[in-house]
Protein backbone atom coordinates (compact mmCIF):
# COMPACT_ATOMS: atom_id res chain seq x y z
CA UNK A 1 0.00 0.00 0.00
CA UNK A 2 1.39 3.56 -1.15
CA UNK A 3 2.50 5.95 2.08
CA UNK A 4 -0.54 8.55 2.02
CA UNK A 5 1.12 12.43 0.94
CA UNK A 6 -0.61 13.67 4.04
CA UNK A 7 -0.70 11.13 7.20
CA UNK A 8 -2.51 12.60 10.34
CA UNK A 9 -2.46 10.31 13.15
CA UNK A 10 -4.02 11.10 17.11
CA UNK A 11 -3.68 14.78 16.54
CA UNK A 12 -5.58 16.84 19.20
CA UNK A 13 -6.10 20.39 20.04
CA UNK A 14 -6.95 22.44 23.00
CA UNK A 15 -7.35 26.52 23.00
CA UNK A 16 -5.79 27.22 26.59
CA UNK A 17 -8.06 25.43 29.63
CA UNK A 18 -11.39 24.80 27.24
CA UNK A 19 -12.35 21.50 26.02
CA UNK A 20 -10.48 19.74 23.13
CA UNK A 21 -11.94 20.85 20.01
CA UNK A 22 -9.93 17.97 17.95
CA UNK A 23 -9.84 14.33 19.81
CA UNK A 24 -7.19 12.10 18.20
CA UNK A 25 -8.09 12.28 15.01
CA UNK A 26 -6.54 9.98 11.62
CA UNK A 27 -6.58 10.79 8.67
CA UNK A 28 -5.17 10.15 5.08
CA UNK A 29 -4.83 12.08 1.89
CA UNK A 30 -3.16 9.94 -0.87
CA UNK A 31 -1.47 11.47 -3.54
CA UNK A 32 -3.57 12.65 -6.50
CA UNK A 33 -6.85 12.38 -4.81
CA UNK A 34 -9.59 14.90 -3.82
CA UNK A 35 -10.81 14.27 -0.10
CA UNK A 36 -13.72 16.39 1.24
CA UNK A 37 -13.62 16.96 5.01
CA UNK A 38 -17.29 17.60 5.93
CA UNK A 39 -19.40 18.80 9.21
CA UNK A 40 -21.26 21.26 10.65
CA UNK A 41 -19.93 24.69 11.78
CA UNK A 42 -17.82 24.67 15.20
CA UNK A 43 -16.67 20.59 14.60
CA UNK A 44 -12.78 21.60 14.26
CA UNK A 45 -12.28 21.56 10.27
CA UNK A 46 -10.86 25.24 10.02
CA UNK A 47 -8.65 24.26 12.95
CA UNK A 48 -7.77 20.79 11.53
CA UNK A 49 -6.73 23.26 8.47
CA UNK A 50 -4.43 25.75 10.53
CA UNK A 51 -3.21 22.54 12.34
CA UNK A 52 -1.41 21.30 8.82
CA UNK A 53 -0.27 25.23 7.85
CA UNK A 54 1.13 25.73 11.32
CA UNK A 55 -0.97 28.75 11.58
CA UNK A 56 -2.43 27.58 15.32
CA UNK A 57 -2.22 30.50 18.20
CA UNK A 58 0.81 29.90 20.00
CA UNK A 59 -1.47 29.22 23.01
CA UNK A 60 -2.70 26.00 21.44
CA UNK A 61 -2.16 22.66 23.10
CA UNK A 62 -1.61 20.12 20.07
CA UNK A 63 -0.67 16.60 20.34
CA UNK A 64 0.09 14.05 17.67
CA UNK A 65 1.95 13.77 14.48
CA UNK A 66 0.90 15.17 11.21
CA UNK A 67 3.16 13.91 8.46
CA UNK A 68 3.59 15.59 4.81
CA UNK A 69 5.87 13.49 2.18
CA UNK A 70 6.54 11.14 4.92
CA UNK A 71 8.38 13.78 7.07
CA UNK A 72 6.61 14.81 10.64
CA UNK A 73 5.86 18.86 10.61
CA UNK A 74 3.94 19.11 13.45
CA UNK A 75 6.79 20.18 15.49
CA UNK A 76 8.82 21.98 12.72
CA UNK A 77 10.17 25.28 13.12
CA UNK A 78 8.27 28.05 12.05
CA UNK A 79 10.96 28.80 9.28
CA UNK A 80 10.49 25.42 8.08
CA UNK A 81 6.77 25.75 8.02
CA UNK A 82 7.14 28.42 6.04
CA UNK A 83 9.58 26.94 3.01
CA UNK A 84 6.45 24.73 2.68
CA UNK A 85 3.85 27.26 2.15
CA UNK A 86 2.90 28.01 -1.83
CA UNK A 87 5.84 25.26 -3.14
CA UNK A 88 4.58 22.16 -1.25
CA UNK A 89 1.29 22.91 0.53
CA UNK A 90 -1.53 25.77 -1.12
CA UNK A 91 -3.98 27.47 0.83
CA UNK A 92 -7.25 28.95 -0.73
CA UNK A 93 -9.37 30.95 2.59
CA UNK A 94 -13.19 31.21 3.00
CA UNK A 95 -13.44 34.48 2.49
CA UNK A 96 -11.25 36.00 -1.01
CA UNK A 97 -11.81 39.83 0.08
CA UNK A 98 -10.29 39.25 3.92
CA UNK A 99 -7.60 37.47 1.92
CA UNK A 100 -7.17 39.96 -0.26
CA UNK A 101 -5.03 43.70 0.78
CA UNK A 102 -8.38 46.62 -0.64
CA UNK A 103 -5.72 49.13 -1.08
CA UNK A 104 -3.80 46.91 -3.58
CA UNK A 105 -4.76 45.58 -7.25
CA UNK A 106 -6.05 42.08 -7.65
CA UNK A 107 -2.69 41.10 -9.93
CA UNK A 108 -0.58 42.48 -6.80
CA UNK A 109 -2.56 39.64 -4.51
CA UNK A 110 -1.26 37.38 -7.07
CA UNK A 111 2.27 38.26 -7.47
CA UNK A 112 2.55 37.84 -3.86
CA UNK A 113 2.73 34.52 -4.38
CA UNK A 114 6.23 34.57 -5.97
CA UNK A 115 7.37 37.84 -3.43
CA UNK A 116 7.23 35.68 -0.69
CA UNK A 117 9.67 33.36 -2.24
CA UNK A 118 12.07 35.49 -3.34
CA UNK A 119 11.04 34.92 -6.86
CA UNK A 120 10.22 37.56 -9.67
CA UNK A 121 6.85 36.73 -11.53
CA UNK A 122 7.28 35.63 -15.41
CA UNK A 123 5.80 37.52 -17.70
CA UNK A 124 2.43 36.74 -19.27
CA UNK A 125 1.94 33.86 -16.40
CA UNK A 126 -0.73 35.50 -14.35
CA UNK A 127 -2.82 36.84 -17.23
CA UNK A 128 -2.54 33.15 -18.65
CA UNK A 129 -3.99 31.45 -15.45
CA UNK A 130 -6.73 34.16 -15.06
CA UNK A 131 -7.49 33.49 -18.99
CA UNK A 132 -7.12 29.46 -18.32
CA UNK A 133 -9.68 30.14 -14.84
CA UNK A 134 -12.63 31.94 -17.18
CA UNK A 135 -11.99 35.68 -16.13
CA UNK A 136 -11.80 37.68 -19.43
CA UNK A 137 -9.43 40.81 -20.38
CA UNK A 138 -7.73 39.22 -17.43
CA UNK A 139 -4.84 42.27 -18.30
CA UNK A 140 -7.26 45.04 -17.58
CA UNK A 141 -9.25 43.26 -14.85
CA UNK A 142 -6.04 42.26 -13.04
CA UNK A 143 -5.48 46.34 -12.50
CA UNK A 144 -8.84 46.42 -10.66
CA UNK A 145 -9.01 46.55 -6.99
CA UNK A 146 -10.90 43.35 -5.10
CA UNK A 147 -13.75 45.64 -4.32
CA UNK A 148 -14.73 45.67 -8.26
CA UNK A 149 -14.56 41.84 -8.49
CA UNK A 150 -17.38 39.63 -8.18
CA UNK A 151 -16.72 37.22 -5.03
CA UNK A 152 -16.26 33.91 -7.91
CA UNK A 153 -13.84 36.26 -9.71
CA UNK A 154 -11.68 36.81 -6.81
CA UNK A 155 -11.91 33.39 -5.25
CA UNK A 156 -10.45 32.57 -8.51
CA UNK A 157 -7.61 34.85 -8.49
CA UNK A 158 -7.40 33.20 -4.45
CA UNK A 159 -6.76 29.84 -6.36
CA UNK A 160 -4.46 30.87 -9.17
CA UNK A 161 -2.17 32.38 -6.11
CA UNK A 162 -2.73 28.93 -4.29
CA UNK A 163 -1.65 26.98 -7.00
CA UNK A 164 1.32 28.77 -8.89
CA UNK A 165 4.06 26.54 -7.44
CA UNK A 166 2.04 23.54 -8.35
CA UNK A 167 2.17 22.01 -4.90
CA UNK A 168 1.89 18.74 -4.06
CA UNK A 169 -1.56 19.33 -1.67
CA UNK A 170 -3.83 22.28 -1.70
CA UNK A 171 -6.07 23.01 1.18
CA UNK A 172 -9.30 24.61 0.64
CA UNK A 173 -11.09 25.73 3.53
CA UNK A 174 -15.02 26.10 2.87
CA UNK A 175 -13.93 27.92 -0.66
CA UNK A 176 -17.26 28.76 -1.55
CA UNK A 177 -19.15 29.76 1.42
CA UNK A 178 -19.09 33.52 0.73
CA UNK A 179 -20.72 32.86 -2.74
CA UNK A 180 -23.67 32.01 -4.06
CA UNK A 181 -24.91 28.44 -4.71
CA UNK A 182 -24.68 29.12 -8.52
CA UNK A 183 -21.05 29.86 -8.44
CA UNK A 184 -20.50 27.24 -5.99
CA UNK A 185 -19.91 24.58 -8.10
CA UNK A 186 -17.93 26.55 -10.45
CA UNK A 187 -15.15 27.41 -8.27
CA UNK A 188 -14.75 23.72 -7.09
CA UNK A 189 -14.70 22.39 -10.33
CA UNK A 190 -11.78 25.19 -10.75
CA UNK A 191 -10.20 24.30 -7.68
CA UNK A 192 -9.84 20.34 -8.18
CA UNK A 193 -8.53 21.14 -11.68
CA UNK A 194 -5.83 23.18 -10.79
CA UNK A 195 -4.85 21.27 -7.74
CA UNK A 196 -2.43 17.88 -7.91
CA UNK A 197 -4.18 16.44 -4.58
CA UNK A 198 -6.88 18.37 -2.87
CA UNK A 199 -7.85 18.60 0.76
CA UNK A 200 -11.67 19.78 0.83
CA UNK A 201 -13.09 21.31 3.82
CA UNK A 202 -16.87 22.06 3.36
CA UNK A 203 -20.24 21.83 5.18
CA UNK A 204 -22.24 20.72 2.00
CA UNK A 205 -22.20 17.24 1.61
CA UNK A 206 -23.99 17.19 -1.72
CA UNK A 207 -22.13 19.98 -2.53
CA UNK A 208 -18.67 18.27 -2.53
CA UNK A 209 -19.65 15.01 -3.88
CA UNK A 210 -19.54 15.65 -7.47
CA UNK A 211 -16.04 16.66 -6.53
CA UNK A 212 -14.32 14.41 -4.02
CA UNK A 213 -13.22 11.19 -4.60
CA UNK A 214 -13.53 10.13 -0.91
CA UNK A 215 -15.37 11.86 2.11
CA UNK A 216 -14.34 12.11 5.81
CA UNK A 217 -17.15 13.14 7.88
CA UNK A 218 -15.75 15.19 11.04
CA UNK A 219 -18.27 15.68 13.98
CA UNK A 220 -17.39 17.25 17.76
CA UNK A 221 -13.45 16.96 16.50
CA UNK A 222 -13.66 12.95 15.73
CA UNK A 223 -14.14 11.46 11.96
CA UNK A 224 -17.33 9.69 12.11
CA UNK A 225 -17.38 8.21 8.72
CA UNK A 226 -14.81 7.33 5.99
CA UNK A 227 -15.43 6.12 2.38
CA UNK A 228 -15.81 6.60 -1.41
CA UNK A 229 -17.96 9.41 -2.68
CA UNK A 230 -20.68 6.99 -4.04
CA UNK A 231 -21.10 4.96 -0.86
CA UNK A 232 -20.83 8.25 1.49
CA UNK A 233 -24.06 9.60 -0.22
CA UNK A 234 -26.27 6.63 -1.17
CA UNK A 235 -25.47 4.78 1.64
CA UNK A 236 -24.62 6.08 4.94
CA UNK A 237 -23.45 4.04 7.73
CA UNK A 238 -23.31 6.12 10.47
CA UNK A 239 -26.77 8.67 11.91
CA UNK A 240 -24.54 12.28 11.73
CA UNK A 241 -23.68 11.49 7.89
CA UNK A 242 -27.43 10.99 7.14
CA UNK A 243 -28.50 14.46 8.85
CA UNK A 244 -26.10 16.20 7.06
CA UNK A 245 -27.14 14.92 3.84
CA UNK A 246 -30.98 15.38 4.55
CA UNK A 247 -29.65 18.54 5.96
CA UNK A 248 -28.20 19.48 1.97
CA UNK A 249 -31.45 17.81 0.58
CA UNK A 250 -34.14 19.81 2.22
CA UNK A 251 -32.38 23.22 1.55
CA UNK A 252 -31.78 22.21 -2.50
CA UNK A 253 -35.56 21.42 -2.20
CA UNK A 254 -36.97 24.67 -0.80
CA UNK A 255 -38.86 26.67 -2.89
CA UNK A 256 -37.43 29.68 -4.51
CA UNK A 257 -39.24 32.90 -4.99
CA UNK A 258 -39.69 34.00 -8.60
CA UNK A 259 -36.80 35.90 -9.81
CA UNK A 260 -39.15 37.62 -12.40
CA UNK A 261 -41.55 38.27 -9.65
CA UNK A 262 -42.67 42.36 -10.17
CA UNK A 263 -42.40 44.10 -6.79
CA UNK A 264 -45.66 45.53 -5.55
CA UNK A 265 -46.31 48.86 -6.99
CA UNK A 266 -47.06 50.25 -3.43
CA UNK A 267 -43.54 49.81 -2.09
CA UNK A 268 -41.77 53.11 -1.87
CA UNK A 269 -38.03 53.21 -3.32
CA UNK A 270 -35.80 53.28 0.09
CA UNK A 271 -33.17 55.71 -1.59
CA UNK A 272 -33.85 57.27 -5.08
CA UNK A 273 -30.35 59.07 -6.30
CA UNK A 274 -30.94 61.21 -9.53
CA UNK A 275 -28.50 63.58 -11.53
CA UNK A 276 -25.65 63.33 -8.45
CA UNK A 277 -22.25 64.59 -9.57
CA UNK A 278 -19.20 65.60 -7.11
CA UNK A 279 -17.01 67.91 -7.61
CA UNK A 280 -13.90 68.17 -5.77
CA UNK A 281 -11.44 71.89 -5.24
CA UNK A 282 -9.62 71.73 -7.80
CA UNK A 283 -12.73 72.47 -9.84
CA UNK A 284 -12.89 68.97 -11.76
CA UNK A 285 -15.43 66.79 -11.73
CA UNK A 286 -15.44 63.24 -10.59
CA UNK A 287 -15.12 60.27 -13.52
CA UNK A 288 -15.97 56.77 -11.38
CA UNK A 289 -14.04 55.57 -14.54
CA UNK A 290 -10.73 57.25 -13.76
CA UNK A 291 -9.46 55.28 -10.93
CA UNK A 292 -9.69 52.24 -13.20
CA UNK A 293 -7.54 53.26 -16.11
CA UNK A 294 -4.86 55.02 -14.60
CA UNK A 295 -2.34 53.20 -12.21
CA UNK A 296 -2.52 53.39 -8.35
CA UNK A 297 -0.16 55.76 -6.54
CA UNK A 298 0.15 55.52 -3.06
CA UNK A 299 -0.41 58.99 -1.50
CA UNK A 300 -0.64 60.54 1.79
CA UNK A 301 -3.82 59.29 3.22
CA UNK A 302 -2.60 55.08 2.64
CA UNK A 303 0.66 55.98 4.09
CA UNK A 304 -1.49 57.15 6.70
CA UNK A 305 -3.68 53.89 6.85
CA UNK A 306 -0.42 51.99 6.70
CA UNK A 307 1.30 53.31 9.23
CA UNK A 308 -1.96 53.36 11.42
CA UNK A 309 -2.08 49.90 10.88
CA UNK A 310 1.30 49.00 12.24
CA UNK A 311 0.88 51.35 15.35
CA UNK A 312 -2.06 49.51 16.56
CA UNK A 313 -0.25 46.05 15.58
CA UNK A 314 2.51 46.88 17.91
CA UNK A 315 0.00 48.71 20.87
CA UNK A 316 -2.65 45.81 20.86
CA UNK A 317 -3.09 44.01 24.39
CA UNK A 318 -2.65 40.01 24.48
CA UNK A 319 -6.18 39.44 24.86
CA UNK A 320 -7.18 41.10 21.79
CA UNK A 321 -5.52 39.04 19.42
CA UNK A 322 -7.11 38.42 16.55
CA UNK A 323 -6.93 34.53 15.83
CA UNK A 324 -8.97 32.68 19.06
CA UNK A 325 -10.65 29.10 19.36
CA UNK A 326 -13.54 28.88 17.55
Amino acid sequence: MTTPLLRIRGLAVRYRSGPAVLGGLDLDVQAGECLALVGESGCGKTTLARAILGLLPRHAAVAGTIEFGGNDISRASAKSRRALLGNHLGYVAQDPYAACDPIRTVRHHIEEAWRAHGASVPPGVIEQRMSALGIGAAATRLRDRPHQWSGGMLQRASISAATVHDPELVLADEPTSALDAELADGVLHAVRRASRSLLLISHDLRLVENHADRIAVLRDGRIVETGQTGSITTSPRHEYTSQLLTAADTIRSAPRPAGDSPRPAATPPVVTIDRVSVTYRSGTQHDPGAARRQPHRPGRRDRRHRRALRIRQIHTPPHRERDRAP
